[in-house]
């Protein structure tokens, strides 16, 4: 769930290039290596799909201050395409956003808010396989890049970015090896800068058909305004198909690091697919950075999220999660977290939507509230989406009716 298929050459940019020219010159590698395996030219499938979405939505608690609500209008073009065949899989999205508020002229943005993101994988030979993905990140609404911790923050400006490299070998039928590395940094407008290196190595052994054990090790280092934080941790993996639709994994270690004694780290997940329905829980107890706040983060979070394809052309979606934090300050917060969207799409190319999401959170991890504090927001949206599909099938083509529906922002 927190692992990326990335391509090694990308390293290169990180440290050469800024965030957004890094992940333009990563795609042009990759399409390049992507080019350069051969194949049939009859077993491969594109699809390009640009669109634009328009939508209003109300949020509550703007600043969360708690008495500063607005309405926003939003237009958002986006590209999004696709080149699949047996041996290589790419992937692009970029999109950007104009914004108007109704009551703040100050929120009144044109392309300050963009997102971008490659996905890739090249079978370079039977045995090997080759992975890079990245993600570029900037808005004013920095709640939506608490991916992992939930926490609520004010309208400011944030960017988030991501790459990570990855490689996997089969030595032998059974038995397969993987290694990858992960740079994350963040940052948020009146804060400093902060980033997140990982790297992990691991073994995994296919014990029968529907059962997989496995070991890992990672690493980590956190870099940014304090002293570098790093930790060490020892993983065993476990992996079984409970029935043709649904699996489960567990990994469960212990962690050793720089800033405290020693720990423990658990990811579990449940996982079930069907034709018409996708049921996701996980649980999960790590390490993480947080926009606003120095150094490691601990993470105690749970989520559920449910998606139901009632037809061929309507959808809905659930999620909820709790999500506990820690920061090296001894600062907590706690964040309850909730929503719904529905998405009905006509001639299959215009996409009626609608959500609602709902958040509570106590505590905070920046020192800007009580200990004992609290603060709510509630967000709710509506909108359509035009995305005429252009697309080149030389096999048969078919949307998995589990996953969301192309250019649908879920809540």
């Amino acid at each position: 769930m927190h692992v990326y298929r990335i391509v090694w050459a990308s390293a290169y940019y990180i440290s050469a290039y800024g965030p957004p020219v890094m992940l333009t010159k990563a795609a042009i590698v990759v399409s390049a290596v992507l080019t350069m395996v051969s194949e049939g030219y009859a077993q491969s499938r594109t699809w390009f799909v640009p669109a634009v979405s328009m939508s209003l939505s109300h949020d509550t608690n703007l600043f969360l201050t708690g008495n500063a609500g607005d309405t926003l209008a939003h237009v958002r073009p986006s590209f999004d395409a696709a080149y699949e065949s047996p041996n290589r899989e790419f992937h692009g999205f970029a999109a950007f956003e104009a914004q108007r508020s109704a009551t703040y002229p100050a929120l009144n943005m044109l392309g300050e808010q963009r997102t971008a993101l490659i996905d890739a994988r090249v079978n370079t030979s039977p045995r090997t396989i080759l992975g890079l993905s990245g993600r570029h990140d900037r808005t004013d609404s920095p709640s939506d890049l608490s991916l992992e911790s939930g926490i609520l923050l004010g309208r400011q400006i944030a960017t988030r970015t991501q790459v990570t490299p990855s490689a996997s070998y089969r030595l032998k039928p059974r038995t397969t090896v993987t290694a990858l590395y992960s740079w994350t940094q963040e940052s948020l407008s009146g804060y400093a800068e902060q980033s997140l290196h990982a790297a992990r190595a691991g073994m995994d052994y296919a014990r029968s058909p529907r059962t997989q054990w496995g070991g890992r090790y990672v690493v980590r280092a956190f870099v940014g305004s304090l002293e570098q934080e790093s930790s060490h941790t020892l993983l065993a993996s476990w992996s079984h198909q409970l029935t043709p639709a649904t699996n489960a994994s567990v990994h469960v270690g212990p962690r050793f690091s720089s800033y405290g004694g020693p720990s423990s780290e658990v990811l579990a997940t449940l996982l079930r697919r069907t034709p018409h329905q996708r049921f996701l829980v996980d649980y999960w107890h790590g390490e993480t950075i947080v926009l606003g706040v120095p150094g490691p983060v601990g993470i105690h979070s749970g989520t559920a999220r449910t998606s139901w394809l009632l037809r061929s052309d309507v959808e809905i979606s659930t999620v909820i999660g709790v999500f506990q934090s820690l920061s090296l300050a001894d600062l907590r917060a706690t964040v309850y977290h909730g929503g719904v969207g529905g998405a009905w799409t006509v001639r299959e190319m215009y996409t009626l939507t609608a959500s609602y999401r709902a958040d509570y959170q106590r505590g905070d991890l920046r020192g800007q509230l009580p200990p004992d504090g609290h603060v709510t927001r509630g967000v709710v949206a509506v909108g359509v989406t035009i995305a005429p599909r252009l697309k080149r099938t030389f096999t048969p083509l078919q949307r998995d009716p589990a996953l969301p529906m192309t250019g649908v922002q879920w809540p």
